[in-house]
C-alpha cells in the first residue's frame, strides 16, 4: 500500500494565493537560471510548508500542506502541457 499524506486545508485562501505565487516564482527562477542555490530555495520552501516535530513526524496543526498540494497541481498542469507539445512535435514528424 502506498503511503498517501493527508492534506489539511487550513491555510487562508489569501495566504494560499501568495504562497503559491512564491512557489511558482521559485520554480520559474530555477528553470530560467539553474544553479544549486535556486534548487535549494525551492526545496526549503516546500520543507517549510510541511512542518515536522523533533522526531521527524509531520505536525497536523501547523501544516500548510494545502499550498504544496496547489503547487503539485500546478506542476501536473505543466507536465500535461509539455506532453501535449511533445505529442504535437511527434505528429509533425510522422505526417
Amino acid at each position: 500500500m502506498l503511503p498517501i499524506r493527508k492534506i489539511y486545508f487550513n491555510t487562508t485562501q489569501s495566504d494560499r494565493v501568495v504562497l503559491l505565487s512564491r512557489a511558482k516564482d521559485l520554480y520559474n527562477n530555477l528553470l530560467n537560471n539553474f544553479n544549486p542555490k535556486n534548487h535549494k530555495a525551492l526545496l526549503e520552501f516546500v520543507e517549510k510548508r510541511l512542518h515536522k516535530d523533533k522526531n521527524g513526524n509531520f505536525q497536523k496543526d501547523k501544516k500548510e500542506s494545502d499550498v504544496i498540494s496547489d503547487f503539485l497541481a500546478f506542476l501536473a498542469e505543466k507536465i500535461i502541457e509539455m506532453n501535449k507539445k511533445k505529442n504535437n512535435e511527434i505528429r509533425g514528424f510522422i505526417e
